[in-house]
């Protein structure tokens, strides 16, 4: 993935999806994002895991797309379980986010 635009990659494998983003989370990836995350809900998974740790630069726009687009599958007793990198994870600290989710800390293809 690049270091620029957002990137999407959605899998869905034993009734969880896997979300990979990469690239920038800006205003201007925020309905990329809504679109990817809404073709991941399309599989009604019951756990979705965000793989992060590809986003080089999140703004409050994009921050605020992605707590918005994940709300919807957690009221609807779904599980988020949030792959990140130590410098998302600092942002969402900052941000009073950081207990939201799940963490996965493991290197391993999710």
């Amino acid at each position: 993935m690049t270091s620029d635009a957002l990137e999407c990659e959605v899998r869905y494998a034993n009734g969880r999806v896997v979300v990979r983003l990469g690239g920038e989370l800006d205003y201007v990836a925020t309905d990329k994002l809504l679109n990817t995350l809404e073709a991941a809900l399309d599989f009604s998974p019951r756990e979705l895991i965000l793989d992060v740790r590809g986003v080089t630069f999140i703004g409050s726009a994009g921050l605020s797309a992605l707590a918005g687009g994940l709300t919807y599958f957690v009221e609807a007793g779904g599980v988020v379980t949030l792959r990140p990198s130590p410098r998302f994870m600092r942002v969402l600290s900052l941000v009073g986010m950081d207990e939201v989710w799940q963490v996965d800390w493991s290197d391993g293809d999710p």
